[in-house]
């Protein structure tokens, strides 16, 4: 008799639940759910866009609906049986988890198209990319890249249209030296990934601005024991090379030209000079580029 009771109770309390539900006011809500692929086939891949969510508009009992948006909701597409190529897939309601009462309205997209492609590799350059103007008085000599090729794993059809990959701007802005940077790969709007890891060291070598000027009456003197030697020209015009700001005050005394006479037999010799410069300066030429040098056989 008592479970006979309980069960009146049981069949009441459901009755007014299903009267409740049905007499509640309706009412309808927009949902954006995320959509969630699994289960795609060994060694293939999607190649095309796919959205990342879809939107449901459900109708039910307004005390049931107006709790949706804080469940967590997503839909969940099997590519078990998907075929290579493209294919459709019709978007239900079906695994969604929609509490009692609640149907759909309306579903977009309704359906899905899916393209499946075999999953190749490709190597490919990386390109740096570097942004920003230097200090005023450097420049810009070399830009390298660390890996400087990277393999990328992606859909066929993509990777033959690929010839290099980009990697996030570097920025140099106002650099007078070299500038390192690891940055990350840009694979923004494609569907390949690079293998292993996606940042690479970008080195842009940045030096002083070089120029060039011509400083003449530059001494000649002779270096080792020649008595009685005599040399021609004394003196001699030198074509400096070096950071601009620097080349700019250079003048004859910046400069050392020395002819080496130790050890000469007498007699005429054509004897090219020796030469020091300060720092960070090298001579390009000097004129004349040969010093006669005169040893007199009493020097013997």
């Amino acid at each position: 008799m008592k479970n006979w009771t309980l069960k009146l109770i049981a069949l009441v309390f459901a009755v007014l639940m299903w009267a409740y539900v049905s007499t509640e006011q309706q009412a309808e809500i927009g949902l954006s759910i995320p959509l969630e692929i699994v289960n795609v086939p060994k060694g293939y891949t999607i190649a095309n866009d796919l959205p990342a969510s879809i939107d449901i508009r459900v109708a039910g009992p307004r005390s049931i609906i107006k709790n949706l948006p804080y469940q967590r909701l997503s839909k969940v597409i099997d590519l078990s049986d998907a075929r290579p190529g493209k294919g459709i897939v019709h978007v239900t309601a079906e695994g969604l988890s929609l509490p009692g009462g609640v149907r759909p309205v309306r579903i977009t997209p309704s359906d899905i198209e899916i393209v499946l492609e075999r999953l190749a590799r490709k190597s490919v350059p990386v390109k740096a990319v570097v942004q920003g103007k230097v200090a005023p008085t450097a420049k810009i000599y070399d830009v390298t890249v660390d890996p400087p090729v990277v393999v990328l794993s992606g859909p066929e059809s993509e990777l033959r249209t690929i010839k290099e990959i980009a990697t996030a701007p570097v920025d140099v802005s106002g650099a007078d030296a070299d500038v390192i940077r690891t940055v990350p790969l840009d694979v923004s709007g494609i569907r390949s990934t690079p293998e292993g890891s996606s940042q690479v060291k970008v080195t842009v070598k940045v030096g002083p601005v070089l120029g060039t000027k011509r400083v003449g009456d530059i001494p000649v003197r002779l270096q080792g024991e020649a008595a009685g030697a005599s040399w021609w020209p004394k003196v001699v015009t030198v074509t400096a090379e070096g950071p601009l700001t620097q080349v700019r005050g250079l003048g004859p005394k910046d400069f050392s030209i020395l002819v080496p006479a130790g050890g000469l037999a007498p007699g005429v010799h054509e004897v090219r000079p020796r030469w020091s410069a300060p720092d960070n300066i090298t001579l390009r030429s000097i004129t004349p580029e040969f010093i006669k040098v005169t040893i007199p056989r009493s020097a013997r």
